[in-house]
């Protein structure tokens, strides 16, 4: 998607309107890739096995995993869950590795954006 910015860049007040679009255009697609993830059908055995858990049991991921259940890149999840945007747990021998609670992640990221459109 390209979007040309038309007005001068030391003209604040004009650039408001350009950037209240591109943030109603990154909620929509965060949105709709939610919603995406959330219709199709479990694809890893960690996401099968949640589904006969109790809701209370959280079902941690690897960040793979997690990149495919909300769309987003594994990059994108190590930087959110470094800056704590994201929640995640410590895992492996030396407490190194990262793990994730998909649906606590999609409730943080839904939020997220609801909030931001709100602004």
């Amino acid at each position: 998607m390209l979007i040309r910015i038309t007005t001068d860049p030391q003209d604040v007040d004009g650039l408001r309107p350009v950037i209240e679009k591109l943030a109603n255009i990154f909620a929509e697609t965060v949105l709709s890739k939610l919603k995406v993830a959330e219709q199709q059908p479990p694809k890893h055995t960690s996401e099968i096995l949640s589904l006969g858990s109790p809701p209370s049991t959280p079902c941690l991921v690897s960040v793979d995993e997690l990149a495919t259940a909300v769309g987003q890149s594994k990059h994108s999840l190590y930087r959110m869950a470094k800056m704590g945007r994201i929640p995640s747990y410590a895992a492996g021998p030396n407490l190194k590795g990262r793990r994730f609670d998909v649906e606590e992640v999609r409730r943080v990221l839904r939020q997220e954006v609801l909030n931001h459109a709100g602004q």
